[in-house]
């Protein structure tokens, strides 16, 4: 009887223990599309270990980093699956999903960073992020300023008329590009050096820190300080799978996505105007724009897209714009 109990009891220790060690090697699959080398990547990192510290080390997170595991489209349908768990991007991302979520590339939405952060802390804010999920299952976390969006182009230019651009294929951001006289060419991230390089596109436009990790300073002539642009990054899940995990390990990442959302906010502002300062010595001229002219050729987009703009406008208010 001793024996058997002996027996007993070190099987339930062996079992305790696999448990244990399966908690312990729980896999967060983290995958995003911008380059190993990018701020992008140190904040994904530093949610890893934010993740393994508030988890107790129950929770690992892998980081695939530079579309190794597929462009944004295949990112988004691997989370719906549970293949892929977390990624950075835009809000506007997903836009494919929850046509509210293209507010976040509304031109010229907000004029400064204040703005920014103060509509988005505002509970406009957090309605705005939960109108998203309840269009397209995607949670939206610990939403951060990532700069303002300029146009790098690969020739000389004063503006945006005739150039081929290439940019997210979102109906705000191609009829706004068309407005100023562009022609719009979405195409993916992955895509963008060689499609600069070997002139598919006339230029891009992005944040000045992503467009420098991507290698644009190689390729690009002249920089549009067009600022039309301010969209946020954040933390994107799944919203089922989320809620399907145990309350300490939901509240885990969680405090992880706050935490390395901070990290990249303290960064980003250095980050910013050091990029856009690495384009002059590789020969780039930085050339400011009109940006009225801009705004007026724009001011239609309100009739074109109603529900779209009535977010607009209650953000703009709870970041006291109006």
């Amino acid at each position: 009887m001793r024996k058997l109990i002996a027996t007993m009891a070190l099987a339930g220790a062996m079992t305790a223990a696999m448990m244990s060690a399966a908690r312990a090697e729980k896999d967060i699959v983290f995958a995003h599309v911008f380059a190993a080398n990018s701020l992008e990547q140190e904040t994904a990192e530093v949610f890893a270990k934010k993740v393994a510290e508030f988890s107790k080390g129950e929770l690992k997170v892998t980081v695939f980093p530079a579309s190794q595991l597929g462009g944004w489209n295949q990112i988004a349908t691997q989370q719906r699956s549970g293949a892929v768990h977390v990624t950075i991007i835009s809000t506007s991302a997903l836009g494919s999903f929850s046509p509210l979520a293209t507010v976040d590339v509304w031109p010229f939405i907000f004029e400064t960073r204040e703005q920014f952060d103060k509509a988005y802390a505002s509970e406009d804010g957090k309605a705005f992020f939960k109108a998203i999920e309840a269009e397209s299952g995607y949670r939206v976390l610990a939403p951060t300023y990532k700069g303002f969006r300029n146009v790098y182009l690969r020739h000389d230019a004063d503006d945006l008329k005739g150039q081929k651009i290439r940019v997210p294929g979102l109906p705000i951001v191609l009829r706004s590009f068309e407005a100023w006289g562009a022609s719009p060419t979405p195409m993916d991230m992955a895509e963008i050096y060689t499609a600069m390089q070997q002139g598919v596109v006339d230029g891009i436009e992005i944040e000045a820190q992503t467009a420098l990790s991507s290698g644009m300073g190689d390729v690009t002539k002249t920089v549009l300080m067009t600022k039309h642009m301010m969209p946020n990054y954040a933390f994107i899940f799944y919203g089922a799978w989320l809620d399907e995990l145990p309350e300490a390990e939901r509240v885990a990442l969680e405090q992880a996505s706050a935490e390395a959302s901070k990290y990249f906010a303290d960064k980003i502002a250095i980050a910013e105007a050091q990029a856009l300062e690495a384009f002059k010595p590789k020969g780039a001229n930085i050339k400011e724009v009109d940006l009225n002219a801009m705004k007026s050729q724009v001011s239609g987009l309100d009739k074109e897209f109603p529900d779209q703009y009535g977010w607009v406008k209650r953000l703009q208010a709870a970041a006291g714009m109006n």
